[in-house]
């Protein structure tokens, strides 16, 4: 793997510090977390054919932002930097 594929260490710490703020967030206010066994099969299908991830076979990333994609398919309100994942609204 190449890591000059995937954005700068910084941007890679802006989008994780704003996926532990949403986190934080949710849990302060009673949200759950967490994405449905099948939210996260549909996001990780999705990925699984998309351009911007490597072609590991496991520990797959997103060369967009540079999240592994299974935690981040997991995480019910994360969102795909390319637009491919539907947005989720706050319920």
């Amino acid at each position: 793997m190449n890591d000059s594929e995937f954005p700068s260490l910084v941007n890679q710490g802006k989008n994780l510090a704003k996926t532990v703020a949403d986190v934080t967030q949710n849990v302060l206010n009673k949200k759950g977390i967490f994405a449905t066994e099948e939210l996260k099969q549909e996001r990780l299908k999705i990925c699984d054919s998309c351009e911007w991830i490597n072609a590991e076979k496991v520990n797959k990333r997103c060369k967009a932002c540079g999240c592994f994609v299974f935690p981040k398919a997991s995480v019910i309100f994360a969102e795909c930097p390319k637009g491919k994942w539907p947005k989720l609204e706050d319920e």
